[in-house]
């Protein structure tokens, strides 16, 4: 039983002083502690579940900064689709609001005749033109 306390409080001394260490020093602390352990007690056991610990750290920044890169992604895309959204409701309503001027409608070209005459209408025509050349 004392062996394991030993072991959890050397666990939690080490995790203290990483906790509180910048990143990019966490490289040479995990080495120094690494070393500390292993010239102190020649303790395996504890130095593979730090390694594994620092693995699992690892894993676990990567993913952090995945997900934000993705978040961040997600966030500009939204932004530009409500930008977007706002552009496309602006336009309809000028749309809506736009009335084109009112152009007067051609006026009909007027022909002599536009219904067609009746036999009877024809032959007097005929006629009249004739008496009137005489």
């Amino acid at each position: 039983m004392a062996a394991l306390t030993s072991l959890s409080s050397r666990w939690e001394a080490g995790h203290t002083v990483l906790r509180f260490l910048p990143t990019n020093d966490l490289d040479h602390a995990w080495q120094d502690r690494r070393e500390q352990l292993r010239d102190r007690n020649g303790s395996r056991p504890l130095v593979a579940c730090m390694d594994y610990a620092r693995e699992a750290r690892g894993m676990y920044h990567r993913a952090e900064k995945r997900s934000r890169f993705y978040f961040d992604q997600y966030m500009e895309t939204r932004t530009r689709v409500e930008e977007l959204e706002a552009q496309v409701a602006q336009l309809q309503q000028r749309l809506a609001e736009y009335e084109p001027p009112q152009q007067p409608a051609p006026a009909p070209l007027e022909e002599e005749s536009s219904e067609p005459m009746e036999m009877g209408e024809e032959e007097e025509t005929v006629q009249s033109d004739a008496n009137s050349r005489v």
